[in-house]
């Protein structure tokens, strides 16, 4: 029994049954390489015009009645890779020859494209044992994949010699564009909700793009791709009654369902029947999800819609009742639970808190500290219980937020949790020499980390507690430093909100007189020149700054605001390492080129 031969008549009579394929493929041909070619032609009639060639390599196995798997694996020489490589690759096949008919039993194939032999031979064998496809009966189909394939090894061949940069790698160059796929069909292209059925199973090569190349590069390949899901964003909105809960819902196509995503809560699947077709009985699933807002709206939708028994896509009536999947769904329960959130979310709002929870992330302990703030902050309850540190500002991380809270311990084995950025908590610093005690604000010891990170953060109420002081020489003082930290919070996060704060207490400061007037003149004018380029007059104010003053640090920050380098750095390289050191770390120079300056 010659096997190549049946195994080569086995191709070709396939490739025979298609409209635009013609199969040129030797018969007992011993080359190492490839057995010959396959044409696409561009229409029914073999016009000898346009014609596209596919390499092809044959290879029969003599296999005992088995059922057909869907994947074999197959040896494959490195010296035939190599040459497939450099030649733009080829369509390999495995021809199953029943050992008793001597029939073809099963024909499996692989594509051996650049970017996948590339893969392959990376490690330096004499031989690899590659995954092969079953291949499919269908004629259209098998046209697709010798169409697939020669686009794919048109845009590869000139790369075949290239390193290929990973995907991760690539995105990470200065003129990356993208990525993209290609599909490419003899006959019409599927539709979106066809992709992922049209996809499954089979090859994809990855390309990149960049703006300095005209060609897309080929980055991956995958061999086999599986479970393909693809989404569109619908812009049509979402009902109950009188009452528009969502703009948009996500519909998400798989090879054998649709999946409607309402919000971040409801699922509506629609199961492929045995026609191919989508229809009912659907199922709708409920699941509590997403950030503290999307669950309340996802919540008041679900309840609204089971009252009603449905909901409108526009105009568009869409029925259904308990048993659709909701069955179990207690309406007490949610309604319970839907009242639980709003809380949570009035709490979060009288304290400032614009994050979002994210709640599909939080531990039982953060559940547990969540309650405990809501119960105190909202409720105004007392928690039982003691805790080792009181009077004390702290950090109350719960998941993702982080808040500034005290703790005050009760008479009574009980304690409650303060917002420090909304509650006076009068403080006050002992000196350690003199015992003397006077009043501070609370957030004079506050830097310009601890306004970054704080989640509670109320900014208006940082100049609210400051009033609330008695006055005396260090208040305003102090006032000055936490302004200036502010002001390097807004440099770290360009948030206009800090300079605005701090720009209110200079005023605050400047309408009580105080600090010197030359200091708040460099202060306030920071703050301008952080939001625009300065005007005349308030560069003349700076000359008459650098002109009078005996101060040499006023005279330098007049020099930083008016960009004059050189001569602040003239000034900075008098200063002592101490003195030198601290003023470097003021906000002003953010405008100081630094030590490379030319004097």
């Amino acid at each position: 029994m010659d096997i190549e031969q049946k195994a080569t008549s086995a191709i070709k009579d396939i490739i025979s049954e298609t409209d635009y394929l013609e199969a040129f493929i030797r018969e007992k041909d011993k080359e190492p390489c490839w057995d010959g070619y396959v044409c696409i032609h561009s229409d029914k009639n073999y016009s000898k015009t346009d014609i596209k060639k596919v390499n092809v390599q044959v290879k029969g196995l003599v296999v005992n009645p088995r059922k057909a798997k869907e994947h074999i694996q197959f040896s494959v020489e490195h010296r035939d890779l190599t040459a497939f490589l450099n030649d733009g690759g080829a369509i390999f096949f495995v021809v199953y020859i029943n050992k008793y008919t001597r029939k073809a039993e099963q024909i499996y194939y692989s594509f051996l494209l650049p970017e996948y032999i590339k893969k392959i031979i990376t490690l330096n064998r004499e031989e690899y044992s590659i995954r092969f496809k079953k291949f499919p009966a269908d004629t259209s189909k098998i046209e697709d994949l010798f169409v697939s394939f020669y686009e794919d090894s048109k845009k590869q061949a000139s790369f075949s010699n290239t390193k290929t940069i990973p995907p991760a790698v690539f995105a990470k160059k200065r003129d990356f564009t993208g990525f993209s796929f290609s599909i490419t069909s003899g006959h019409q292209l599927p539709t979106v909700y066809e992709l992922p059925k049209y996809l499954e199973g089979k090859a994809l090569s990855i390309y990149g793009h960049l703006s300095s190349v005209d060609v897309p590069i080929p980055v991956d390949y995958i061999d086999e791709i599986n479970n393909i899901a693809v989404s569109e964003c619908i812009e049509v909105p979402i009902y109950v009654g009188d009452t528009k809960y969502y703009d948009s819902y996500l519909r998400t196509y798989f090879k054998d369902k649709i999946i409607l995503q309402i919000g971040s809560c409801i699922t509506i699947t629609i199961n492929e029947d045995e026609n191919g077709g989508y229809s009912i009985p659907f199922q709708v699933d409920y699941k509590v999800a997403g950030t503290l807002s999307e669950r309340i709206r996802g919540l008041q939708f679900v309840k609204a819609a089971i009252i009603s028994k449905g909901f409108n896509f526009g105009k568009n009536r869409f029925d259904f009742n308990v048993d659709d999947g909701l069955k179990s769904f207690d309406l007490k329960y949610l309604t319970a639970t839907l009242d639980g959130y709003i809380k949570a979310e009035k709490t979060l709002k009288s304290l400032s808190v614009e994050k979002e929870p994210d709640l599909d992330n939080f531990t039982d302990d953060d559940y547990l500290s969540f309650n405990k703030l809501i119960s105190s902050v909202l409720d105004k309850k007392s928690i039982t219980g003691t805790v080792p540190i009181y009077n004390k500002i702290l950090d109350m991380k719960i998941g993702n937020l982080n808040l500034a809270v005290t703790y005050l311990n009760n008479s009574d084995n009980s304690y409650v949790i303060v917002d420090v950025f909304h509650t006076h908590l009068g403080a006050k610093i002992i000196n350690n020499d003199t015992r003397e005690e006077y009043s501070v604000s609370q957030f004079t010891l506050m830097r310009s980390p601890d306004f970054l990170k704080y989640d509670n953060l109320n900014l208006p109420f940082i100049l609210e507690d400051y009033k609330l002081i008695s006055v005396d020489d260090k208040l305003y003082n102090d006032a000055t430093i936490t302004a200036l930290e502010l002001i390097k919070a807004y440099d770290k996060s360009q948030k206009e909100a800090f300079l605005d704060t701090a720009d209110e207490i200079f005023d605050w400061i400047e309408k009580n007189d105080g600090i010197q007037k030359e200091i708040l003149i460099v202060d306030r004018l920071q703050i301008i020149r952080r939001k625009r380029p300065l005007k005349f007059a308030e560069k003349h104010l700076l000359s008459d700054l650098i002109t009078d003053s005996d101060n040499l640090q006023i005279k330098c920050c007049a020099f930083l605001l008016l960009d004059e380098q050189k001569e602040a750095k003239k000034i900075i390289d008098l200063f002592d390492e101490t003195t030198k050191g601290e003023f470097l770390q003021y906000p002003i120079c953010k405008f100081y080129n630094g030590e490379n300056t030319q004097v």
